[in-house]
């Protein structure tokens, strides 16, 4: 099974908030945090290392470490049998976390925004193209985000990171205009891979990828202070 969980992070964190939350990261991830220049960053990746800490524990019961592989994407290294998986996802005032108990995922969340779609020739295949070409601008604004979530999904899930050629992947966008996903690469390593969109609020489209299929119906929301209690 699959779930989501989501925190809120558009309130200020107070200095006892930071003070707690400090001595519950390893010291490499608060060199990171250091390097932010922006706030809301830095509080961001804060709340999302605590979100994955505490689901992960709650998960196994027991204390984890947490640290990261050469590509940069975080890990539970101990205890080291763990044979699961996480992925943390920010963007302007929400932070999500995915976890599974039983092989890989990835999510992604993106604030819905009036974007300039011209980018969509970076990511999207040719045949998307076409499609995605035919719409009205209100369904091309939902199609964007749910195929650019969708895309950095399956690259955080598989560790490809953003160095994978987006467009190998081709979705069906008639399909996903009905909510149903439907990926039409012919590649065999689409096979195992599940896929599944959310909403957060109506201003935030998320998007889940994991070779575990039990997918959750909904996100669940989180307290910040249940992270440092």
């Amino acid at each position: 099974m699959v779930t989501i969980y989501a925190v809120n992070s558009k309130h200020k964190l107070s200095y006892t908030f930071y003070r707690k939350a400090i001595k519950k990261i390893p010291g490499s991830e608060i060199s990171r945090l250091q390097k932010y220049h922006h706030p809301q960053d830095r509080n961001n990746s804060l709340l999302g290392l605590l979100l994955s800490q505490k689901l992960n524990e709650d998960y196994l019961k027991q204390p984890v470490e947490i640290s990261r592989d050469d590509k940069n994407r975080p890990y539970i290294s101990n205890p080291y049998q763990f044979g699961g998986d996480f992925n943390i996802s920010h963007s302007n005032f929400w932070v999500i976390c995915s976890i599974t108990k039983d092989g890989k995922v990835g999510v992604d969340i993106e604030k819905r925004l009036r974007t300039d779609l011209s980018i969509s020739k970076e990511f999207m295949s040719n045949e998307e193209l076409k499609q995605f070409n035919k719409l009205v601008p209100k369904d091309q604004q939902d199609i964007f985000y749910k195929l650019w979530t969708l895309k950095e999904s399956f690259v955080k899930a598989t560790g490809e990171g953003i160095k994978y050629p987006m467009k190998n992947i081709t979705f069906d966008i008639p399909l996903l205009l009905k909510n149903k996903i439907c990926v039409k690469s012919n590649y065999r390593q689409f096979l195992d891979w599940g896929f599944e969109n959310y909403y957060l609020g109506s201003d935030y489209q998320v998007s889940l990828c994991s070779n575990n299929r039990f997918f959750p119906s909904r996100i669940k929301i989180v307290l910040q202070q249940s992270l440092i209690d």
